[in-house]
């Protein structure tokens, strides 16, 4: 009886702390930057809407946002690229919840995450890439089963965006919730 109204605190606190990231990451989504691409044309349109058939190549610089997260596993050691997520501002990525916590695996300790900005070429060194390691793993609270599959990582350091060299930008969150026939979408993915 005696936990309770200190379980009641941690509740509000851990639900005020989520609302004050969504907020600040709003803020930092309105940038007139975000979700442009570094090209004019990502890459050729097939025929096929509505469905990915087959995947293409990108060109390099089409999806600035897209991150590659590395994992270092506990046991296996450095597994390198894992999963796929997208920079929604300087200091924080959105993934999916089942890169971080599955039936394999539950690993939502930040020291296991790097995030890799920038890279167009996984096996090739090509110095426009920024490695950052995550500071902190937020799992949505009700993740379970693919339900609720979303995921914050807060990065140690803010992602250069303004460097001259830089090949990074934050992917632009909408303003308003959307409907699927509002606006055009585009999903990528890190292979």
């Amino acid at each position: 009886m005696g936990n309770a109204p200190r379980q009641k605190w941690q509740w509000v606190l851990h639900h005020h702390q989520v609302i004050m990231v969504l907020l600040v990451l709003l803020a930092g989504a309105t940038s007139q930057e975000c979700g442009r691409s570094f090209r004019r044309s990502r890459q050729p349109r097939s025929g096929v809407v509505g469905r990915i058939i087959h995947g293409r190549q990108s060109s390099r610089g089409a999806w600035p946002w897209q991150v590659s997260l590395q994992l270092l596993h506990p046991q296996f050691g450095f597994l390198g690229h894992w999963c796929g997520g997208v920079m929604i501002s300087p200091e924080w990525l959105l993934t999916a919840a089942h890169c971080i916590s599955n039936d394999l695996f539950k690993l939502p300790l930040a020291e296991l995450w790097t995030a890799v900005l920038g890279d167009w070429d996984r096996d090739v060194e090509e110095y426009s890439e920024q490695r950052i390691p995550v500071e902190k793993v937020i799992l949505h609270e009700r993740f379970h089963n693919f339900q609720h599959d979303i995921a914050l990582m807060k990065l140690s350091r803010p992602v250069k965006v303004a460097a001259a060299d830089s090949r990074v930008r934050a992917v632009c969150l909408p303003s308003k919730r959307l409907t699927h026939n509002q606006t055009e979408a585009y999903i990528s993915r890190s292979a």
